[in-house]
């Protein structure tokens, strides 16, 4: 689900939205849907709401402000919805419930993945591109299959057959195989490219993608949080892979938990 926030019918006739409007000289339209850009990009980029890591000139582009960038900051502090310390005024209270859910969500996969992983004895590890990506070395860790047919034992029809190593079952449409040591290495070495220079905020979406494996037509599958909007990153995933060396990387799709 994407990032959203409440809207309150209030605000068309509150006292604060008239003094933006006297301040930036806009209409309440304009000032209206002004304060709507500025709070999406927040959701997208600062879900925290603090806002002291971005220029005015980020911010200005974020509400479409062709305007002077510290004129429209000024102004939205003046007016009581940025705080002096740069954070969005009451944010708890616009995204608050919307940050709950991420949260909660979050903390329900921790505990499952530790379930997992307390009931988990047999593979090795997922790739881990989060680790990887700090520059620690990336793990893999291979989906557990269910067992395949004893192929040295008796067949149907009685007769011995030469011990032979087991064969994967063909896999259902939308399956894909774990991903493989080049898989990991391509993935990490993308993943570093494409965040060098990054603002932190998209660095750490990016870092939060799960490395799956690979589809049947060679595209890779990664996953993302509940809290990234993966449709944001596809076309940027896509181009690091290519960068990367990944022939099927402009096929590559981003799914979500």
């Amino acid at each position: 689900m994407p990032p959203w926030l409440e809207s309150h019918a209030d605000l068309r006739d509150h006292p604060k939205l008239d003094l933006l409007m006297d301040l930036l000289a806009i209409t309440r339209r304009d000032a209206c849907g002004l304060l709507h850009f500025v709070w999406w990009r927040t959701l997208t980029y600062a879900p925290s709401g603090d806002l002291s890591d971005f220029t005015d000139g980020q911010i200005a582009r974020w509400a479409d402000w062709d305007g002077d960038p510290g004129h429209l900051v000024s102004a939205l502090k003046t007016a009581g919805f940025m705080d002096s310390t740069r954070t969005i005024h009451d944010w708890e209270e616009f995204a608050g419930r919307w940050i709950d859910r991420r949260n909660a969500d979050a903390d329900r996969k921790r505990e499952a993945r530790k379930a997992a992983a307390a009931g988990h004895t047999n593979g090795s590890a997922a790739p881990d591109v989060r680790a990887a990506s700090a520059g620690r070395p990336a793990r893999v860790r291979t989906p557990a299959r269910a067992p395949g047919p004893d192929l040295t034992g008796p067949n149907h029809t009685g007769q011995n057959r030469t011990a032979t190593s087991p064969q994967p079952p063909p896999r259902a449409e939308g399956a894909i195989t774990p991903p493989t040591t080049d898989d990991v290495k391509l993935w990490t070495t993308a993943l570093a490219q494409v965040t060098d220079g990054m603002l932190p905020a998209n660095a750490e979406k990016l870092a939060a993608l799960e490395l799956l494996g690979r589809e049947a037509d060679g595209r890779l599958r990664l996953r993302a949080p509940p809290w990234v909007d993966a449709s944001r990153f596809v076309g940027t995933v896509r181009a690091a892979l290519v960068n990367a060396g990944d022939e099927a990387g402009g096929k590559a799709v981003i799914v979500t938990a």
